[in-house]
């Protein structure tokens, strides 16, 4: 298969706060327990490394609190957790108001990972390309903005209010209707899914947005293209 990849790497930094809540009760690097804030896009990664830290130094307790990066850094200025890991530093607005208040955090990279783009060289497809990735990960350009180009364009097409997708997926999933149509003489949820290999959840979705197109209709206990749309170009 003729591929093209792109990698850019991705910080993960540890925010450390400086100022803390003192008690009676010192803590360690091995022993005690502390409140630490997670992006929650990178909970697996967390989850992981706290359970292999606690199993090593069983007098430790680490209690994560999965959130927003947003209200991850939030939590840090409130000085209600003591550390925070997100993926980015924090931005100079951000250092302001950390400073104004008199507390002075530490960013330290502790790793990078790796975003590949695996594109088809046949896909037309120029809007969301390497260069584009660089600029909204640095911030240059907005990834909503990007998105609704992709929209825009119709690389992207709507299924609800949630759900959006490439529009040769939208295009395959069709095919397929049509074709278990054209074997079975209905088109059942669980056969879709298991053809196109996608979850049901996914294959709902694809069904109802085609119900909604008028190009399916609901009939006993499973689908059926609608009768004048059996012989319509499929895409249209």
């Amino acid at each position: 298969m003729n591929i093209r990849i792109g990698f850019w790497l991705l910080c993960l930094i540890s925010l450390v706060a400086c100022k803390g809540k003192t008690s009676g009760v010192q803590d360690t690097l091995f022993s005690g327990v502390i409140r630490v804030a997670v992006d929650e896009t990178l909970s697996p990664l967390a989850e992981e490394e706290i359970a292999v830290f606690e199993a090593q130094y069983n007098q430790t307790g680490i209690v994560p609190i999965y959130t927003s990066e947003v209200d991850a850094i939030t939590l840090l200025l409130r000085d209600s957790v003591r550390w925070v890991l997100a993926t980015r530093p924090l931005s100079g607005d951000e250092l302001e108001s950390f400073h104004s208040n008199k507390f002075f955090p530490e960013s330290i990279k502790i790793a990078t990972d790796g975003v590949a783009l695996i594109v088809n060289r046949q896909n037309a497809d120029s809007i969301f390309n390497v260069s584009t990735l660089k600029k909204v990960f640095s911030g240059e350009r907005d990834f909503s903005e990007v998105f609704f180009a992709m929209v825009r364009d119709g690389v992207l097409v709507r299924f609800d209010e949630k759900h959006y997708m490439h529009w040769e997926i939208r295009q395959k999933a069709l095919d397929m209707a049509y074709l278990l149509y054209e074997e079975k003489g209905m088109i059942q949820t669980g056969e879709f899914r298991d053809r196109l290999g996608i979850s049901r959840k996914c294959a709902i979705i694809l069904l109802e947005r085609f119900d909604r197109e008028r190009i399916t209709v609901m009939e006993n206990g499973g689908r059926v293209l609608k009768r004048n749309l059996q012989q319509a170009d499929r895409s249209q």
